[in-house]
């Protein structure tokens, strides 16, 4: 009996070492192809904003599939939004020097929303429309970081 919960914790965290990993690939890959999209255009500003759009709703749903067929795409969905989480946390707090409640209301309500993305990918992968579940979370995701977009620039 002890060994198989032995084993259990050592396949936990294998698993959680190798969400980690990809949480890291996942923000890398964004990187490098949201600057690459980024020197290829003039302004750097207005750029940006649409790599936030299209570039990162597709890798980040990228990654959530590729999880969601080893077998975990929970534990992967979990750390992702809560490094995404102190990302975003650490970044406003340099610009601002100051957490709302606002903010930190929006910013968890995204953490949620990373879980409903997967879930439509679950979902539409058990019903045998694995793409479908991909391309709709992705619209899903890209439509909520043009409303966070929109809102910072004052649309």
């Amino acid at each position: 009996m002890g060994s198989i919960h032995t084993t259990q914790k050592k396949l936990f965290w294998v698993r959680s070492f190798y969400c980690f990993v990809g949480v890291g690939l996942v923000i890398l890959c964004s990187w490098i192809l949201m600057e690459t999209f980024n020197l290829m255009a003039m302004d750097f500003i207005i750029n940006y904003k649409l790599s936030c759009i299209i570039i990162a709703p597709l890798i980040e749903e990228y990654a959530k599939r590729i999880f969601l067929k080893k077998g975990y795409p929970y534990l992967f969905t979990f750390i992702f939004g809560f490094i995404e989480f102190f990302l975003y946390l650490y970044s406003y707090m340099i610009k601002f020097h100051d957490i709302t409640f606002y903010f930190m209301f929006r910013r968890l309500l995204c953490v949620g929303m990373h879980y409903l993305y997967m879930l439509i990918q679950k979902k539409s992968s058990e019903e045998g429309y694995d793409l479908t579940g991909y391309f709709l979370g992705s619209f899903a995701h890209a439509i909520q970081n043009f409303l966070a977009v929109a809102q910072s620039i004052g649309v």
